[in-house]
């Protein structure tokens, strides 16, 4: 059998030279690239205008990455301080009545969740929750649950919690029906998978995960082909296009883009950090990087399941993405087994989770799986 080597090179990402980064979920490993970013970042502010000038122009670039990486228009992209943010952003511009209800699912990470349950203790609306089944969580689970009250689905386009990778199309054309507001989280998926944003109204995304940037950018996305942009819930300066305007103190007037969302100024750091790790995903072709991190989920999958753990991952390729996870009540004790034998994953809430990218490959789930295999008997699979 071919062996698959790493996509990206080790003089990419140097510090997978001593160790096997498995972490990926969680957080992306730093770039060589990156130290000469943030430099650059650092020169520039010192330049002062022609400093803020430089920054514009990074800014802009990375607006026009992302845009291309969703198939979207540059000006449907806002950069706020993080996807938690940019969910209750998304969470505040819709007029939920009692009544109405929120479409999720039992595979959700807190932020997805947290700002309709704000809203429901608030104001009276209903929690509608699908529920997983072994590794599955079939389409119809969520869209039984859609009705003409339904104003939200909401969920992430890959489970943080299990790898479940949902049937976007089908979730969003129930939801149509209806007229109910389409969020895709794409935290987990966005960088190695492709997002079909075409068919959601909004994408919000974390930047430091498998987009390989850093902390301070959060991504909101809004389709204005689908759905007509909202006035924000909160403003600020950058939310207009003028702010010396002569009726200032009277009135503003917002960008008729998505930057009517962003109330102040970015992370610029992060800002230099993920334009330059876009610019260094780029390299790869889309459909090469969701091939290689499927070869490499799929096997993990069937080395695990062989050995006797509980996966919570699916072996179809069509609903599993990099992430792989399996069920275990040591899930912190094992991360740390595995992070003295430089290995590194993501462990806790009854799992461990190993997270697979292009700098993966073949040998680094061997390294996983012969260190699984010392593992003291405590921490084994239960027979």
């Amino acid at each position: 059998m071919t062996r698959v080597l790493p996509l990206m090179p080790v003089e990419d990402v140097p510090v997978v030279a001593d160790k096997v980064w498995l972490f990926t979920g969680a957080e992306g490993p730093p770039l060589a690239a990156h130290e000469e970013a943030l430099s650059r970042y650092l020169a520039n502010r010192a330049n002062a205008s022609a400093g803020r000038e430089a920054h514009a122009v990074v800014e802009a670039s990375l607006r026009g990455r992302l845009a291309r990486l969703l198939g979207m228009d540059a000006g449907d992209i806002a950069l706020v301080s993080n996807a938690s943010e940019a969910m209750n952003l998304v969470a505040h511009t819709i007029d939920l009545q009692s009544g109405d209800n929120v479409v999720l699912n039992d595979l959700e990470f807190p932020s997805v969740v947290q700002p309709w349950l704000r809203l429901a203790m608030d104001g009276g609306i209903d929690i509608r929750l699908a529920s997983h089944v072994g590794t599955g969580l079939p389409a119809d689970a969520v869209t039984s649950l859609i009705d003409e009250r339904t104003r939200v689905v909401a969920f992430s386009h890959v489970s943080f919690k299990s790898g479940w990778r949902h049937d976007v199309r089908e979730l969003s054309a129930a939801a149509d029906k209806v007229g109910a507001l389409v969020l895709l989280d794409a935290t987990q998926s966005l960088g190695v998978m492709p997002v079909p944003a075409e068919l959601v109204d909004v994408v919000v995304s974390s930047s430091y995960k498998w987009l390989l940037g850093g902390h301070g950018v959060g991504v909101l996305a809004w389709n204005r082909r689908r759905r007509p942009l909202p006035d924000p819930p909160s403003v600020g300066w950058r939310s207009v296009p003028d702010i010396f305007t002569g009726d200032r103190f009277e009135a503003y007037h917002l960008h008729d883009d998505a930057r009517r969302f962003e109330v102040g100024y970015p992370s610029f750091p992060t800002i230099y950090l993920l334009d330059t790790s876009l610019a260094t995903l780029s390299r790869y072709e889309p459909r090469a990087v969701r091939d290689h991190v499927l070869a490499l989920s799929g096997r993990l999958v069937e080395e695990l399941s062989t050995r006797g753990w509980e996966l919570l991952t699916p072996a179809a390729p069509e609903h599993r993405a990099g992430n792989v996870a399996f069920s275990t009540p040591n899930g912190s004790e094992l991360a740390g087994f595995l992070a003295e034998r430089r290995i590194h994953c993501w462990g806790g809430d009854g799992r461990l989770r190993a997270s697979l990218h292009l700098f993966n490959g073949d040998d680094d789930i061997d390294s996983l799986l012969g260190a699984l295999d010392e593992l003291p008997p405590h921490l084994r699979p239960a027979e």
